[in-house]
C-alpha cells in the first residue's frame, strides 16, 4: 500500500485509481450524502488531482464537495503528536440544511490517527446530521 500510495498521490500516477474504484463501490454503505475529504487549494494545485474523488469519479459515484480545507502543513509530514494536535482545518461549504437529519458518509484514503475524520465529523455534527459514518482504504 505505501508503494502504491508513492505512486498515486506523490508521483501523480492517476491511472492508479482505476485499481480500486470497484472495491470502493461495493464497500461503500448506504448514506445520503457522500463527502470526501477535500485538499486544501494549494495540495490540490500540487498534485494537479484529489485522490478520493479520482476513485469516486471512476467507479461512477455520485459525491457533493461539503467541506473545504485550510493550507496547512500535509498530516504526512507530520509525526503522531503534531497530527494529534492539529487545528480544526475545515469548514462546511454545503448549506446547513443539507446536512440536518442526513445519514453522511465520509471518504478518506488513509486513516492514521483518525484526526482528519474527527474533524470532518465535527464540523457536520454542528448541523445535526442524522448520523456520520467514515471509510477509509488504507490503516
Amino acid at each position: 500500500m505505501q508503494a502504491y500510495f508513492h505512486q498515486f498521490k506523490i508521483l501523480g500516477d492517476q491511472r492508479l485509481a482505476a485499481i480500486f474504484a470497484s472495491e470502493i463501490k461495493q464497500a461503500l454503505p448506504q448514506a445520503d450524502l457522500l463527502i470526501p475529504i477535500p485538499l486544501s487549494r494549494d495540495r490540490l494545485q500540487q498534485r494537479g488531482f484529489n485522490q478520493v474523488t479520482a476513485w469516486l469519479e471512476l467507479a461512477k459515484i455520485p459525491y457533493v464537495k461539503g467541506l473545504s480545507k485550510a493550507e496547512m502543513t500535509p498530516q504526512s509530514h507530520k509525526n503522531r503528536q503534531e497530527r494529534l494536535a492539529t487545528p480544526q482545518p475545515f469548514e462546511l461549504c454545503l448549506s446547513p440544511e443539507k446536512i440536518t437529519g442526513k445519514d453522511i458518509l465520509l471518504l478518506d484514503d488513509i486513516y492514521t490517527t483518525g484526526r482528519t475524520l474527527f474533524h470532518a465529523m465535527e464540523i457536520l455534527q454542528r448541523y445535526h446530521p442524522q448520523s456520520i459514518k467514515s471509510i477509509s482504504l488504507a490503516r
